[in-house]
C-alpha cells in the first residue's frame, strides 16, 4: 500500500493520512465483499471498475471512480472506529449518491447535505423526489443545506465525508473549515477529490477548482494543518493508470485522491 502519512501538527487536528492511488494497491481486490455491499445497499446492479452504475428505481448513481473513493473512505473509517452502528455520520454533497445508503444500512445515523439532489437526472425530472422517498424508508436523511453553511449544531457527528466534491467549489477553505466545525473532537473529516499536476487544464464550470499537490498543501497549511507529503510522481502514476483502465469522468492527466483528518 503507498500510504503517506505526516508528523501532528501543532494545531487541533492530526493523524493526517494520505492514499493515492487507491486503484493502485492490493486493498482493492481485498474489499471486494464491501464493494458488493455498497452496490446491494443502493440496489444498483454491479459494474466494471471503469464504468457507471444507476438505478432508475432508487435515483441513486455510482461513478466510476467512487467505487475507489467509497472504499478508500470505509477503509479511514473503519481504522478509527470499532463499527458504524450508532455513528453520527454527514456525507456533505454526496447527492444521490451510494455511499450514505451504504452507511445507514451498516447501521450508522445517517444525515445527507447538498443543494442539488437533480444533478445527473437523465431527463428524469421526478428523480428528486423519488430519491427522497427511498432513502427516507432506507433509514437516513436527505437535506438541503450548502457546504459553506450546513443547517446543523456545532460538534455533533462523528464522521463527516466529502465525496469527489470539493472540485466543484471555489473558496474550499471555507468549506472545509465548515465540515470541520460539525464534526466532534476525536472525530474523523474523510475527503476524496480530483488532483492534476496541470488544474487548469480541466477546470471549467464543472468542475471549477482541483487540486494540485501544491494548492492541496496550500489549502491545508491555511487551516493549521500539515502538508500531505503527496509527490508529482505519484500522481503522474495514478493518472497514467486511470487512463489506461479507461475509467469514465477522469479526463488525461487527472487522478483521485484521498486525505483523512482527525479532529483533536
Amino acid at each position: 500500500m503507498d500510504l503517506r502519512c505526516c508528523l501532528p501538527c501543532r494545531s487541533q487536528y492530526a493523524a493526517n493520512q494520505y492514499l493515492l492511488p487507491f486503484f493502485l494497491t492490493p486493498d482493492f481486490a481485498q474489499l471486494h465483499d464491501v464493494l458488493a455491499t455498497i452496490f446491494e445497499s443502493a440496489q444498483l446492479e454491479r459494474s466494471p471498475i471503469s464504468q457507471h452504475a444507476w438505478s432508475p428505481e432508487a435515483g441513486i448513481y455510482l461513478h466510476a471512480s467512487k467505487q475507489w473513493e467509497y472504499l478508500f473512505a470505509w477503509q479511514q473509517l473503519a481504522r478509527r472506529f470499532a463499527g458504524t452502528v450508532g455513528l453520527r455520520i454527514a456525507d456533505i454533497g454526496g447527492g444521490r449518491g451510494a455511499w450514505a445508503a451504504f452507511l445507514a444500512n451498516r447501521g450508522a445515523d445517517v444525515q445527507l447535505f447538498d443543494v442539488n439532489f437533480l444533478w445527473d437526472h437523465r431527463g428524469d425530472t421526478e428523480i428528486e423526489s423519488r430519491f427522497f422517498r427511498w432513502a427516507q424508508k432506507h433509514a437516513y436523511q436527505p437535506r438541503f443545506g450548502s457546504l459553506f453553511n450546513l443547517p446543523i449544531e456545532t460538534g455533533i457527528f462523528d464522521v463527516v465525508t466529502s465525496i469527489s466534491v470539493i472540485e466543484h467549489l471555489r473558496y474550499k477553505r471555507y468549506a472545509l473549515m465548515e465540515a470541520l466545525r460539525v464534526l466532534k473532537p476525536g472525530g474523523l473529516l474523510i475527503l476524496t477529490f480530483e488532483l492534476s499536476l496541470q488544474p487548469e487544464r480541466h477546470q471549467d464550470a464543472l468542475r471549477q477548482e482541483i487540486f494540485s499537490p501544491q494548492s492541496l498543501d496550500k489549502t491545508l497549511a491555511e487551516l493549521g494543518i500539515c502538508a500531505s507529503g503527496i509527490s508529482a510522481e505519484l500522481v503522474a502514476e495514478s493518472a497514467m493508470r486511470i487512463h489506461q483502465d479507461q475509467v469514465l469522468g477522469i479526463p488525461v492527466g487527472m487522478t483521485v485522491g484521498g486525505i483523512a483528518i482527525a479532529k483533536t
